[in-house]
């Protein structure tokens, strides 16, 4: 015998206390807060969406919340669906207004479970009707529709909008280079998105790694997604970067008796000791990543790395691939509340046609990687240059910031072997440790 279907989840308790609530406070900027958490579509009883929706159209209008304000206007537009005394008993059964944004978001919760219920059946249903391909893209868009529908706006009100920004920017963590803390307000925070580009050998990877170390040690629960290292070769980066020993050197030692072992081991435990760093590298599209970045919670997601291209003119097919890349990582940033940063390639092409002035065209014009970011950084590198320590000189240049100062530059000397950054030069011939070299 067929069991009927268990109901959606819903919480007749809380749509009611929100409703009451609104009621009780009788004040249209109340009912403006609420709406940016819950909406008509949110409630589960067609009693509470009705009469939400009359809340909404009041607040419009100015005018203040009362039984008879609304029940005026019920009769009026939805008669016979609400009544005057079910109105009065919301306000009864409500003790007090100031918890209406706790009831509304429990409202919003088992609203998104409903929904995700909803999304999940349809990818079940998908994964016997599609071939195995589509299906999985199937589902993917139902998860990213789902995540674009349920993204609430902040207040818009100037009264709520002043608590948040007299609020600040929220807690941020490190870059590692003090001069970019200072550059985006406090360093990387909830919401933003970096992209930082450069040719290919510019250092990209060895910032990264930097990134990703500096954030976690600063508390940070980080996710390093590589689409071109692989995790063994990130985990041995990592182990340089905090020993302070040839990452390469460290791979290939073995022996119980090298000189390494030791430092070799004490690189290891701290890496397995650390609990907010996360290595991903099979994830191959920003769906995945953002799969990934939601379900271990991340403060920090570093994507290494997103392709930029030279094509300048909408309708080419590899801008629209980047275009659509670009708005998916800031979307995550945005509605997931991460701060995302992407590492991304500049095209030699405009280069070797002398049309490009350090890669500063290709990046702005291709696939929207300069209009989706927060912040924009370049970096430059002279990767064939005889002298020892003009290869190591990185340059970053801040072409775009929404959150500080644009059209500035500074320079680090980057250590290869150890993905550290420098402010001066250090010969590493002369200086090497003992424990560094064979």
């Amino acid at each position: 015998m067929n069991t009927p279907d268990p109901l959606p989840p819903h919480d007749n308790d809380a749509e009611r206390a929100v409703l009451g609530s609104l009621l009780l406070a009788g004040d249209p900027d109340y009912v403006r807060r609420a709406r940016t958490i819950i909406c008509a579509e949110d409630f589960y009883g067609g009693k509470g969406r009705v009469t939400f929706e009359a809340m909404c159209a009041l607040a419009e209008a100015g005018t203040p919340l009362d039984t008879v304000t609304m029940g005026g206007w019920l009769d009026a537009n939805r008669p016979g669906q609400v009544t005057t005394a079910e109105l009065s008993q919301l306000v009864l059964d409500t003790p007090t207004y100031t918890n209406m944004a706790h009831y509304a978001r429990l409202v919003f919760d088992t609203s998104t479970r409903r929904k995700l219920i909803e999304a999940m059946s349809s990818g079940v249903r998908g994964a016997y009707e599609l071939p195995g391909g589509e299906a999985l893209s199937y589902a993917q868009n139902l998860l990213t529709d789902l995540h674009a529908t349920q993204a609430k706006g902040e207040a818009s009100d100037m009264r709520s909008v002043a608590d948040i920004a007299l609020a600040g920017r929220g807690r941020t963590w490190t870059w590692g280079i003090s001069d970019l803390d200072e550059w985006t307000n406090g360093g990387l925070c909830h919401g933003d998105f970096h992209v930082i580009d450069g040719y290919t050998s510019t250092g990209k990877t060895h910032f990264g790694v930097s990134i990703a170390w500096a954030a976690a040690c600063a508390g940070a629960r980080v996710g390093y997604f590589s689409l071109e290292v692989g995790k063994r070769d990130l985990f041995w980066r990592l182990a340089g970067h905090v020993s302070g020993i040839d990452w390469r050197l460290l791979m290939a030692s073995k022996a119980a008796d090298s000189v390494r072992a030791e430092p070799r081991q004490r690189a290891v435990d701290t890496l397995t000791g650390m609990d907010t760093l996360w290595l991903f590298d099979r994830q191959r599209s920003v769906e995945q990543i953002t799969m990934q970045a939601v379900a271990n919670s991340l403060d920090v997601a570093i994507v290494d790395y997103g392709q930029l291209v030279a094509a300048s003119e909408k309708g080419h097919g590899m801008y629209e691939q980047n275009a659509s890349a670009a708005m998916k990582l800031q979307r995550l940033a945005k509605q997931e509340n991460i701060a995302v940063v992407c590492f991304s390639q500049v095209s030699n092409a405009g280069a070797r046609a002398g049309e490009d002035h350090g890669g500063v065209i290709a990046a702005k014009g291709a696939g929207e990687w300069g209009s989706a970011a927060t912040t924009f950084l370049h970096m430059t590198r002279d990767a064939w240059a005889i002298d020892p320590a003009k290869q190591g000189e990185v340059t970053f240049s801040m072409m775009k910031s929404q959150i500080g100062p644009s059209g500035c530059s500074l320079m680090r000397y980057l250590d290869f072997k150890t993905s550290r950054f420098r402010r001066s030069w250090v010969d590493q011939a002369k200086e090497a440790p003992w424990w560094a070299t064979d």
